[in-house]
């Protein structure tokens, strides 16, 4: 694992918090590449879950570097406060384990209230001010983390903003709050400095550093290929690139640092937010699979859309990707369905599509065609993950292992795991 990217490989949600905690243990530095606090990353150890927005995924393991690279968008409050749910539970991190790169611009009040009041709620994002504030990124207008190394830059930086942002949101209509003075904001991130500028650091020269020294680095992703603003489901989308190839660009490291990507799909397909869902399920089973699949937004608590597995979604995340390997997630969900589809490919205006199309209008006219599988039922999962080595495999219901192998082969990627659970040892390793 020189330099694994791992990503997902459909709308998000597909378990890569689970999946990169599990594989940390063979890391040496873990780094967190695009996003905000818009991404929610779930992780049960023992009894607790754990539910991170920002920080990476590899903060459990003792000994390890975590990384917040460039492209991620930082609120202050949710690190900090992430940061001491984590030490309450045992987790302690400082400067020596946790380090954010100082090009990586800080989420405002204006881009959370900009966002609540302007066109978010159509496209159906989290309301965190994430896209508001990659806008100042690339309108050059964007405060960094750098600048809460200077209370007198910070000062600088946030009364250039102030008025403008106050005009601006007066002007659409957004009742501000009583404690949005200049000088509320000030002290707020004020406080905000004296408790993280000492976690600031050229998080690209670190991992130059690390690549040198040949330490395995673990690149991981938020949000999914579906949601990659150049590549997903436009407007529909996020505002930063999820694929494998943006990792490199967001961390500051050539692209022959990252020498594989793999993928994390669901046994089925969950979207949250609007935008175009092929093989969505409508009705009482979307519902019930909801349920056994505990599938709400860790961010923000919505009900996940539910739909089947979709192959020509994932034969275009391959190809976007190189994936040379995927993980699947949720196994366990499926167990007690009588039958369970799989979308081999779309039929649209007489045409067969085996991939994803790209342009909107071809989008629109997509019909799934599905291969039927036989359900299977419930197992004592844990006990299926706990099996021996050479037969977890054959732990696995028999009718899961046909799905799951016409899957592998439809996509011709190997799977390098098999989720069964929640539990970060509810896995299977096939590889």
């Amino acid at each position: 694992m020189p330099g694994l990217a791992i990503i997902g490989a459909q709308f998000g949600d597909e378990g890569k918090g689970k999946i990169v905690d599990f594989l940390a243990e063979d890391a040496d530095a873990i780094v967190r590449f695009n996003g905000g606090n818009n991404a929610g990353h779930t992780v049960k150890i023992g009894e607790k879950e754990f539910k991170q927005h920002l920080l990476p995924s590899g903060v459990f393991h003792r000994g390890k570097v975590n990384l917040i690279a460039s492209n991620v968008v930082i609120n202050p409050k949710v690190m900090i406060s992430e940061i001491e749910s984590l030490r309450k539970n045992g987790v302690t991190l400082n400067p020596k384990n946790l380090r954010v790169d100082l090009r990586a611009h800080l989420i405002m009040p204006w881009h959370i209230l900009q966002e609540g009041g302007g066109n978010s709620a159509k496209i159906g994002t989290t309301q965190r001010g994430i896209g508001p504030c990659y806008e100042d990124k690339a309108a050059r207008t964007g405060i960094r983390f750098e600048d809460l190394l200077s209370s007198a830059s910070l000062t600088d930086k946030i009364k250039a903003q102030y008025e403008r942002k106050v005009k601006a949101l007066t002007g659409m209509g957004i009742r501000l709050p009583m404690d949005f003075s200049f000088a509320s904001v000030l002290s707020e991130y004020l406080a905000y400095s004296r408790v993280l500028k000492g976690f600031a650091a050229d998080v690209s020269m670190e991992l130059n550093e690390i690549n040198a020294q040949k330490k395995n680095i673990l690149y991981e992703g938020a949000q999914g290929v579906f949601l990659d603003n150049n590549f997903g489901t436009y407007p529909y989308v996020t505002s930063s690139n999820c694929i494998s190839a943006s990792a490199a660009v967001s961390c500051g490291v050539a692209p022959s640092f990252i020498t594989k990507s793999e993928g994390v799909v669901k046994a089925y397909t969950t979207r949250v937010g609007n935008g175009i869902f092929p093989t969505e399920i409508e009705g009482e089973l979307g519902g019930e699979i909801r349920m056994m699949g505990k599938e709400f937004g860790t961010t923000t608590g919505r009900a996940r859309r539910i739909g089947w597995l979709d192959l020509p979604m994932l034969r275009t995340s391959i190809m976007l990707n190189g994936f040379s390997g995927m993980h699947l997630t949720k196994m366990d969900v499926l167990g007690g369905l009588k039958e369970i589809k799989v979308a081999t490919h779309y039929q649209s205006k007489g045409k067969t599509l085996t991939h994803f199309p790209a342009d909107t209008n071809s989008r629109n006219n997509l019909t799934p065609v599905y291969k039927t599988f036989k359900g299977f039922e419930a197992q004592n999962w844990k006990k299926v993950a706990n099996a021996g080595k050479k037969i977890k495999l054959k732990a696995l219901p028999k009718e899961a292992l046909a799905f799951l192998k016409f899957v592998e082969k439809e996509l011709d990627v190997p799977f390098v795991s098999v989720s069964v659970g929640p539990e970060r040892n509810e896995i299977i390793f096939l590889r």
